[in-house]
Formats: structure tokens, C-alpha cells, sequence
């Protein structure tokens, strides 16, 4: 009874406890928390709660806030804590009767002891898990995100995609183009050549470039949900390559590297409805593609990714706590900040 915390060096018994969920994701996983850490420092945990009616899982990154460099010097390591959920989706998922109650005084006792000052989580649009937090939480929508619904129609592509996207694919293949579905793939290398030419082409930060450990991960513990697609041109050449992660019922269009006749050949909307025809055929839910870059509602990454899921959208929530608050204000102090500085939070790693 109660909860359960668990390192990624308890890798087996974490995926484990994952995989016996009706309802579970990729962002649960732990080999996917492994390859957060190369985007954000911290230690991740998987928290299982297990009461008499109700079992939970949440999957939290706890950082040591003297690491950030805005406190270098200022705090004592190993001191002050705040949490933030991997990047993607989480939040706490549950299963069985209602004890929320129960699991929500447990998990603040043990954020209480463990000095979390502040936590922020990005919850899971599909599952709707917002609704769990209640009133502790402060719960903010975001914005849409969009799927493509593989289950409900006998073609997805025909039903979900949009007129000019169809035609695309038809353009496409009249070209020549030819899309192969890679499954459990044990390299990413060609991938990896058009993802980082794509990033280069884009002018792209650091923290988009992925180490050989990050690849290593994911041919290893999520080598068996992942699959590749890939677009070949006509001459032979790869124009196309796109990940996607595969867990549970959900597939997640996860990184695309392509060259530019990628977009010459419309190569794009291709890959796209090879990834439907394939997640249809194999019994798959959604595919996820993620929302815009803003809630606006004409934000145009928005309305592209419409084009792939005219029937299906879900909200994207956001949850903020403070969990102690003279600690969160002396953070705030030492920065010279206040809240109404900025809306990111915790405001004081601003």
C-alpha cells in the first residue's frame, strides 16, 4: 500500500509496473525517461501508488535547483528540489475506484519530504487526466492537439485527411515515391543523416541535436516501440524518414528528417498516410501529432497538422504547484523576481 519510488535503475520492475495498466503511454516508460535526461537535467522517478481500490502511475524529473546556473553560488546542492514532468505528456494515470484523496495526501507528504519546492506537469491530452488534480493544482489549458482516429473509421486517410493532403498522396505516388514501415528498427543511422540536415537547414538550437546515448536508448528498451518510415524517391534516394513511438494503443509522430525533395515530391503527406494505413492495420487507437506552436487557433502548425486529423483534436493541460511557498518566495527573492515578471513557472528558473 501507499507509494512507491522507483529509479531508472529499477528499469525492469518500473516497465513492469507500466505495462500492466489498461491505459499506458511511451512517456511512462522508462527507457523514454532515460532520454529525457538529455534534455533536462534531473533524475527521473516513476511514482506507483497502489491503495485498496486504485493504482497510479506518474512519472516526475526531480531537479536540484542550485544546478541552474541562476543560483550558481547561491544555494546549497542537494537542498532544494522543484519537479517537472518529461517532456511530452504524464501526469498521474489511474485505474479503479476513486481515492484520490488518499493518493494526493500521500504523494504531498512525500514531496514535503523530499523538499519540492514547485512542481509543473504537462498532462496527457488523450487520456484527460487533468480532471484528477482537483483544486490543489492551479490547471491551465494550453491549447489543441491533434490526432488521427485509426479506430472508428474503415479508412482513416479517407475520413481524417483533408482534400489537398489526399491529393498530395496520390501526386506523390505518381512519382514514383515509395514508403516502407520499418518496425523495431536497431538503427537510426540514415534518420539521424536527414534529421540533423533537416535541423542544420533550420538554423536549429543545441538541444535539438541528440547524442550517440540518446539513439543507443532508443534501439535498446524502446527498440520494441518504435517504428521508422521511411520515403524513398524513385532514383532510390531517401528523402524521407520520420520516428514514431508505438506504445500502448497510441502511436506519436515523434521527429521527421528530410531532404528537400521531400516537399518537391509531396512526399510528406505520404509518409503520413503510410503511418494511418499501418496503425489501422495493426489495431492502434491515435496517432498523436502533437498541437501548434501557440493556442492560437490559426497558429500554422495548428492548421497543418489539422489536415492530418479533421475529426480529431484534444485539449492540452498544464498544472502548477507550489509546494512550499516561503521557500518558492525566497527563490524568488534571491532572483530579484515576482510573479507578474513572466508566465513561465516556476518563475524564479526564468
Amino acid at each position: 500500500m501507499g507509494i512507491q519510488i522507483l529509479s531508472t535503475a529499477d528499469s525492469e520492475r518500473w516497465d513492469k509496473i507500466v505495462l500492466s495498466f489498461e491505459k499506458y503511454d511511451i512517456y511512462y516508460m522508462c527507457g523514454y525517461a532515460k532520454t529525457v535526461s538529455f534534455q533536462i537535467p534531473g533524475e527521473p522517478f516513476l511514482l506507483y501508488y497502489e491503495g485498496e481500490r486504485m493504482r497510479a502511475i506518474n512519472v516526475v524529473i526531480k531537479r536540484d535547483i542550485a544546478e541552474d546556473t541562476n543560483f550558481s553560488g547561491k544555494l546549497e546542492k542537494g537542498r532544494y528540489f522543484d519537479l517537472v514532468a518529461p517532456y511530452g505528456y504524464g501526469g498521474w494515470l489511474t485505474e479503479g475506484e476513486d481515492e484520490r484523496a488518499d493518493l494526493f495526501r500521500q504523494y504531498s507528504s512525500w514531496c514535503r519530504e523530499s523538499n519540492i519546492i514547485s512542481e509543473f506537469v504537462r498532462l496527457h491530452p488523450i487520456f484527460d487526466n487533468h480532471s484528477v488534480y482537483g483544486d490543489d493544482y492551479e490547471i491551465i489549458y494550453s491549447r489543441h492537439t491533434v490526432g488521427t482516429n485509426l479506430s472508428d473509421y474503415d479508412d482513416p486517410v479517407q475520413a481524417e485527411f483533408s482534400k489537398s493532403v489526399r491529393r498530395d498522396v496520390r501526386r506523390s505516388q505518381a512519382a514514383g515515391v515509395k514508403c516502407t514501415v520499418i518496425e523495431a528498427p536497431d538503427n537510426w543511422k540514415v534518420f539521424r543523416t536527414l534529421y540533423e540536415e533537416t535541423m542544420d537547414r533550420n538554423g536549429a538550437d543545441s538541444e535539438y541535436y541528440f547524442p550517440d546515448a540518446y539513439y543507443e536508448q532508443i534501439t535498446s528498451s524502446l527498440r520494441p516501440y518504435t517504428i521508422e518510415i521511411r520515403a524513398e524517391a524513385e532514383d532510390g534516394e531517401v528523402i524521407g524518414s520520420e520516428m514514431y513511438f508505438t506504445a500502448g494503443k497510441l502511436m506519436h509522430a515523434h521527429l521527421l528528417g528530410s531532404s528537400h525533395r521531400l516537399n518537391e515530391l509531396h512526399a510528406g503527406a505520404l509518409l503520413e498516410a503510410t503511418a494511418a494505413a499501418w496503425g489501422h492495420e495493426h489495431g492502434y487507437k491515435y496517432i498523436h501529432h502533437g498541437g501548434g506552436r501557440t493556442s492560437d487557433e490559426e497558429d500554422a502548425l495548428y492548421q497543418y497538422k489539422k489536415k492530418f486529423g479533421k475529426n480529431t483534436e484534444f485539449d492540452f493541460y498544464c498544472g502548477k504547484k507550489i509546494w512550499d511557498e516561503d521557500k518558492y518566495k525566497m527563490l524568488m527573492e534571491i532572483r530579484g523576481l515576482s510573479e507578474n515578471d513572466s508566465t513561465y513557472f516556476p518563475v524564479y528558473r526564468m
